[in-house]
């Protein structure tokens, strides 16, 4: 293997999608627990609290949020520590690491900055977003250029046409957020692009799997 940091960097950042992917889909199922419920899907605070109490859910809620922050945490861990390795053979994954690191420092900052001001929230939303799709095509041209040097046209042609793919839902998402800070809408005012966004993320996700998988076993 000529690049054998990059091989190494390629399973953890695949290991670290599929880690996501459970998560979210653990997402999902609480979000569905909680509406078979009948617990409003935005209620938070004192009133979720109370509701779960309620329905008999708070303590086993408590202990299926925590496996599921851990789990995320794990996997953001190891696509750091992925891409940190693959960046010792190829340059673009040392661009997608400092990318990464601004985004996780902008959703730190939109943590805080929550409740006290939500107009700047929206904004690093949009941020977050670019940052997101910038980490993505960078992880690819890393993947492009060293399936290249190794001549997997199979791996390179897959890794290209998914490049171009994953433009349309992180674009729909990008616009969706920027209605929503210019005009200060809420997420139902841009429903439509939010369902659009849910189903090309899927397809794209799936896609940037599927070449992750075939890219950390190319020789």
């Amino acid at each position: 293997m000529e690049f054998p940091n990059a091989s190494k960097g390629l399973k953890k950042i695949y290991l670290a999608e599929l880690l996501h992917l459970i998560g979210a889909i653990m997402v999902v199922c609480a979000l569905i627990l909680l509406a078979a419920n009948g617990i409003n899907l935005k209620t938070t605070g004192d009133v979720l609290r109370d509701k779960l109490t309620e329905t008999g859910m708070a303590i086993p809620m408590l202990f299926y949020s925590i496996g599921t922050i851990i789990l995320l945490l794990i996997g953001l861990f190891l696509n750091l520590a992925g891409i940190w390795q693959a960046s010792r053979d190829e340059e673009s994954f040392k661009r997608a690491l400092w990318a990464t690191l601004l985004a996780i420092a902008i959703n730190i900052a939109g943590g805080f900055l929550q409740r006290s001001n939500p107009g700047i929230v929206d904004w690093l939303d949009v941020i977050s977003t670019i940052c997101t799709m910038m980490i993505t095509l960078l992880v690819l041209n890393g993947i492009i250029r060293i399936a290249d040097s190794l001549g997997s046209k199979d791996v390179s042609d897959l890794a290209k046409w998914c490049s171009k793919f994953i433009i349309f839902p992180f674009a729909l998402s990008l616009v969706g957020e920027v209605l929503i800070a210019v005009f200060a809408l809420n997420e139902s005012s841009v429903a439509l692009f939010s369902v659009a966004v849910y189903v090309l993320d899927a397809i794209s996700y799936f896609m940037y799997l599927r070449v992750l998988s075939k890219a950390r076993v190319m020789q």
